[in-house]
């Protein structure tokens, strides 16, 4: 005869009872010292018999007899109906009562490896049988048990990383339990104890791990929050414990996995419209605070696609650049940054501005421009100089352009010795360079940032007129236009033009050189009565990085992640706000996060875009508009376009009061003279005018120039 239902109900219970005091206990309810803590501490007795006998692990809870149980159909009644379910919590509570008694009354311990192996086989054993959204203290007490395990068995270890992952996969769909299960599985495969074994110690281990954290990270792009997760347990897990910690074990850790933190600098997938409209509405939620009903019911899950890049990089800020390992870490990141970008511009040579390449780079040159401070002068000339100037002749974006540049001067205001690194940049076969010259040339407009630190200002000067007189003539009218700005800006630094003539002999020793840039310049100002051209030297006057910006006492996270990207046309969900610096992560206090001055932030994107397109110039990137073609107005100009519709009307058999609207949407600004000779057909009473997604799209004039009157 079975067991009675009255016996194994208390059973159950008991064990519920017990598991729920140990959850309480888990999470610091309990003084550690109080006959609470006590009692608690005696399960061990329970569980961990004497060592003569096996100890008690996935005791079972067994179905009682069906003639114990009232009732025609017992195995139908409401007692053995859902037991499958009530012997499954009975397993689960056990390990609650494990994971506690492993944090605080009896952990394993290297010295009993029978011990230690059994436990952990149980807690494998306890995966594979409970269902899915049980298993969490499961998974927690294996990564309590882990640090003991892995040194007497490391492929238990694996087996148990490989079973829990396939667990977290085949939960992906089912949102109310795989996050739980992600975080759990996240503790247990990237443990301290795990992350600090290398190859030598344990290659099994870390292979499995570089295998789960490739998965990891494309699971990551298709559902948000994923890197959010492993991102901040491993910085969390990296930083020492201590302020004053300068253990080098947590920093190996890291090195060992460096292409997690490397992801994360750069993470950020595109999504769909849809997809961006919830993560900005549920964005505006959070920033409303505990006055909206909504934030204070529901807990805010972080799973905000900037936060890895966020979380990463205040990590690296709170890295101490004199101690050796941690500023072996930061420069390593930066060599691979700076490799991912040269494998992109070699990948593609030409990309779209809402692209992911694009994104990506932008990515990779706003983390190199938040840490170059921190980079020792010898590796920044040696490494990253060199770099800065081969990606300065890449075809880029605007954004990536922008932050090119500021990079390059700050890296040569830092190291004014190496000035000779820019002019060997002019010195480049011209037909190789063609526009994307227009890089330095925008560096020289900040001409008056690097002298002060120069040694020979007045013969920097002079020969930085000279660099860029010979541009002042190239066939590329960006390149003249860029030319030109450089050598006003250059020459009305009148201290230093005095400075050159004085060292020289006096006024004339500048000579046919001063003649020949006053004549530029004036040619220049007077490009008033040349149609666009004075368009085009107003917008590049007035461009915020010629006119607001200033490249040092602009220095700030919030210009770098949010003025930057808004002001280059840069997609807006790339954005990031100085408040999330601020209140999703925690930096180091010697970075500057909100930009002290106003001038920069309050300005609007301009017309005026510099761009990368090999021999195009700036106003070919518009040559493929589709333009309007109305044949109907070569031969019957004279006529009134109503008549003529009317009278058309009428030899078709067609209603003259017949309203013909014409709807379409517009992606792309090709399709603008195509969407509007549809729309202004002569039979249409009333013609709708097209909206594009962006307006700066009808701006140009050669699609104004294809939509009629």
């Amino acid at each position: 005869m079975g067991p009675s239902v009255a016996g194994q109900v208390q059973k159950a219970v008991s064990m519920a009872t017990l598991a729920l005091l140990c959850e309480l206990a888990l999470q610091g309810f309990y003084d550690p010292q109080s006959e609470a803590m006590r009692s608690l501490r005696s399960l061990a007795d329970f569980f961990y018999t004497p060592p003569s006998s096996p100890p008690c692990f996935n005791q079972p809870l067994l179905k009682p007899s069906a003639a114990d149980v009232s009732g025609s159909h017992p195995d139908d009644g409401p007692v053995l109906k859902d037991w499958g379910r009530v012997a499954a919590h009975f397993i689960r509570d056990q390990w609650t009562c494990l994971s506690f008694l492993q944090r605080f009354a009896s952990p394993l311990v290297p010295s009993e490896p029978n011990r230690a192996t059994l436990a952990f086989q149980a807690a494998l054993e306890a995966v594979s049988l409970l269902p899915s959204d049980l298993v969490l203290p499961v998974l927690d007490f294996m990564s309590s048990a882990l640090p003991q395990v892995v040194l007497c068995d490391e492929d238990l270890c694996v087996e148990a990383v490989r079973l829990s992952w396939k667990l977290v996969q085949a939960l992906s769909t089912n949102a109310h339990d795989f996050w739980p299960a992600l975080e759990a599985f996240v503790r247990l495969a990237f443990h301290r104890s795990a992350l600090e074994r290398g190859e030598t110690q344990s290659p099994k281990l870390t292979a499995c791990i570089r295998q789960v954290t490739s998965e990891l990270m494309e699971l990551s792009q298709v559902k948000s929050g994923v890197m959010n997760v492993l991102i901040q347990h491993c910085c969390q897990t990296w930083l020492p414990s201590e302020p004053n910690d300068h253990s080098d074990t947590a920093i190996q850790s890291a090195m060992n996995h460096l292409d997690v933190l490397t992801e994360a600098c750069v993470h950020g997938p595109v999504f769909r419209r849809d997809q961006r409209l919830i993560q900005e509405v549920q964005t505006y939620v959070e920033q409303l605070g505990q006055d909206c009903a909504a934030n204070a019911v529901i807990s805010s899950e972080n799973r905000d696609d900037q936060f890895p890049r966020l979380c990463s990089l205040a990590f690296l800020s709170r890295l101490e650049p004199s101690n050796s390992l941690q500023r072996s870490l930061v420069e390593e990141l930066v060599q691979r940054l700076l490799r991912k970008d040269e494998e992109i511009s070699k990948s593609k040579v030409r990309y779209y501005s809402n692209s992911l390449h694009h994104r990506v780079k932008n990515r990779v040159w706003q983390a190199l421009l938040l840490l170059l401070p921190r980079l020792r002068p010898e590796f920044v000339v040696q490494r990253v100089l060199p770099r800065v100037c081969d990606a300065g002749f890449c075809s880029n974006q605007a954004s990536v352009k922008y932050l090119i540049e500021w990079a390059l001067i700050l890296i040569l205001h830092q190291n004014p010795f190496h000035i000779q690194r820019l002019w060997d940049c002019f010195s480049t076969d011209q037909e190789k360079t063609k526009t994307s010259i227009c890089t330095f040339l925008s560096v020289l407009v900040h001409l008056d940032v690097l002298l002060p630190k120069l040694e020979d200002k007045a013969a920097q000067w002079r020969k930085a007129v000279e660099v860029i007189l010979l541009w002042c003539f190239s066939h590329n009218f960006s390149v003249r236009l860029y030319a030109l700005l450089a050598l006003k800006r250059v020459w009305e630094m009148e201290g230093l033009q005095t400075l050159a003539e004085n060292e020289h002999g006096g006024p004339a020793s500048l000579g046919g050189l001063a003649t020949v840039v006053q004549a530029c310049l004036r040619q220049a100002e007077t490009m008033q009565n040349t149609g666009n051209a004075v368009k085009n030297w107003t917008k590049i006057q007035e461009h915020f990085f010629f006119s607001a910006f200033h490249p040092l006492s602009d220095y700030s996270a919030e210009t770098i992640f949010h003025t930057f990207p808004s002001l280059s046309e840069l997609a807006d969900d790339e954005w990031v706000p100085v408040w999330k610096f601020e209140k999703l992560v925690d930096f180091d206090s010697s970075f500057t996060l909100r930009n002290p001055g106003r001038e920069l932030r309050e300005l609007q994107a301009g017309d005026w875009v510099q761009q990368d397109r090999g021999e195009l110039e700036q106003e070919e990137r518009w040559a493929d508009v589709q333009k309007k073609i109305a044949p109907w107005r070569l031969s019957v100009q004279e006529q009134e376009p109503q008549l003529m519709a009317q009278q058309r009307a009428v030899r078709l058999g067609k209603h003259t009061n017949a309203l013909l609207v014409v709807a379409s949407l517009i992606d792309k600004p090709t399709n603008l003279g195509g969407k509007e000779r549809r729309s202004s057909h002569p039979e249409a009473h009333t013609r709708p005018i097209p909206v594009p997604p962006q307006l700066d799209q009808i701006r140009s004039k050669r699609v104004l120039g294809s939509i009629p009157p």
